[in-house]
């Protein structure tokens, strides 16, 4: 998911015809989304038994 994301910031970014779409938008919102609830999941799991992670 994050070398996804990372690909199409990159061809956003430098592409000169680069086209946003609106449902590819909403797939790395998602995206970045799950990725956040896992980091957090994996931080409280962290947090709660230090040392064993």
């Amino acid at each position: 998911m994050i070398s996804e994301a990372q690909e199409i910031r990159h061809a956003s970014d430098y592409d000169v015809f680069y086209i946003a779409v609106k449902s590819d938008t909403e797939e790395q919102i998602e995206a970045a989304e799950e990725i956040i609830r896992l980091v957090e999941e994996y931080l409280e799991k962290a947090v709660s038994k230090p040392g064993q992670e």
